[in-house]
């Protein structure tokens, strides 16, 4: 299917092959172009900055394109990532390896009030000790480790520690902590769950692919939107009306080719297609003096490149998620309507208090992620892991003395919190 769309051969390239044997992938590139397809974005969650290195030790041009990952896509929790501290791995145990890092990882996050993204181990292609021993390319079935796996080996860790000490401090992972298991982000079958660590202990929750964000006390806005989502990604809702049209929120990414196939098909049979207002002033100084037609002239024909036009015009009204009475009368009406925004819809963006009006009103809708500042900042070769909590720079027109305030801002305790940890600051200017 896939060779079929790209209209070309496609070679699997396993672990080993990126990372012990990228010399046959850079021999290659020195001669021609060579394209690494990635789950997800090809920088987050992997280690392939170091093939960029190596390729750019060689003298070889590399090029990034950035999309959509699950540091972004676990914002249909109805969480606000900015309030993510450093993302975990949780490995599968063995039998003599038993890493308890993670949990201690977690449970800094809580003592300064961050929720964990979790990332679940994947094991594909793996051979047992004893093979790797005598030499021998026999390698285990495929496994992916689901959210009650993930769960059971942190409530082991709990009842270890407790035995050592049975004090209960401030940001110590328990038993009743609250966790959205994030299963299958972005497929149509994606389910989000709000339980306790103990019960996502006892919940097997099907199929591949399995996240888990373990969470600091919620605000009133996290809890209502979290809430909301899960209860429609679970199909515990009202059957959407039938008379309701479809929204749908689709990412544009960081630049203007960044479009995704599936947002440009929306967007070409989609009748009412709004601008995020503050995405439409981002677009204008990307557009500069260039036209849409411009830029997609050899990819589209001339009647999509007509609706293209119209769909990325900044002189149109834009809307917010605070301002969209329109967009909600023309879906009440029987109309499906698109929402265009920058980077990740929901990433960055107030966009979830949308999604759960949506709910309340029984309106169907559907969210086509993109790249995004918080994952694509890994370019820089900083690890993604190492980040703390986002920040937001106010504008101002004068610079901030901390030691001549006295009241330190918001943003300034957020920085040097990051840094006492040890966590880089992404800092989101106005």
């Amino acid at each position: 299917m896939t060779e079929t769309y790209y209209g070309r051969k496609i070679l699997i390239a396993d672990r080993e092959q990126v990372e012990v044997g990228a010399g046959d992938l850079l021999q290659s590139a020195d001669v021609q172009d060579v394209a690494l397809l990635v789950v997800g974005d090809p920088l987050s969650a992997t280690t392939h900055s170091d093939l960029m290195l190596r390729a750019q030790a060689l003298g070889i041009p590399v090029q990034v394109l950035s999309n959509a990952s699950v540091l972004t896509s676990a914002a249909t929790t109805g969480l606000k990532l900015e309030r993510l501290g450093e993302v975990v791995s949780i490995p599968y145990w063995e039998e003599n390896w038993q890493p308890e890092s993670f949990y201690d990882k977690i449970c800094t996050n809580l003592k300064h009030g961050l929720h964990t993204l979790c990332l679940l181990d994947i094991k594909v292609k793996e051979q047992t000790v004893e093979n790797i021993i005598k030499n021998r390319k026999l390698f285990e079935p495929p496994r992916f480790m689901r959210t009650h796996e993930a769960a059971k080996q942190l409530l082991a860790i709990i009842e270890k520690r407790e035995q050592q000490d049975n004090s209960c401090t401030e940001g110590t992972l328990r038993r009743d902590t609250t966790c959205i298991a994030c299963v299958r982000l972005g497929t149509e079958r994606q389910k989000n769950l709000v339980m306790t660590l103990q019960e996502s202990a006892e919940a097997d929750l099907g199929e591949p692919l399995h996240s888990m964000v373990v969470c600091a006390p919620l605000s009133d806005a996290e809890t209502r939107d979290a809430a909301a989502l899960a209860s429609w990604y679970q199909g515990a809702t009202k059957p959407a009306s039938s008379c309701a049209g479809r929204l749908h929120l689709i990412g544009m990414g960081l630049t203007i080719s960044d479009i995704t196939v599936k947002g440009v098909e929306i967007l070409l049979k989609t009748n009412h297609v709004f601008l995020d207002k503050a995405s439409r002033q981002i677009l204008n100084v990307l557009l500069g003096s260039r036209s849409i037609r411009e830029i997609f002239s050899d990819v589209f024909n001339p009647d999509e490149l007509d609706r293209l036009d119209a769909a990325f015009d900044v002189n149109k009204p834009s809307v917010s998620a605070s301002d969209c009475e329109d967009v909600l009368a023309l879906l009440k009406s029987g109309e499906d309507v698109t929402i265009m925004i920058w980077g990740d819809p929901l990433a960055l963006t107030e966009y979830t208090s949308l999604l759960t009006r949506l709910v309340d009103c029984n309106i169907p809708f559907s969210v086509v992620h993109n790249a995004s500042l918080i994952n694509s900042v890994a370019s820089c070769g900083l690890q993604l892991y190492s980040f703390g909590e986002v920040i937001r720079l106010p504008e101002s027109g004068s610079i901030y003395d901390p030691h001549s305030l006295p009241d330190v801002p918001v943003f300034y305790k957020k920085l040097m919190s990051n840094i006492s940890v040890g966590w880089h600051s992404l800092c989101i200017l106005h």
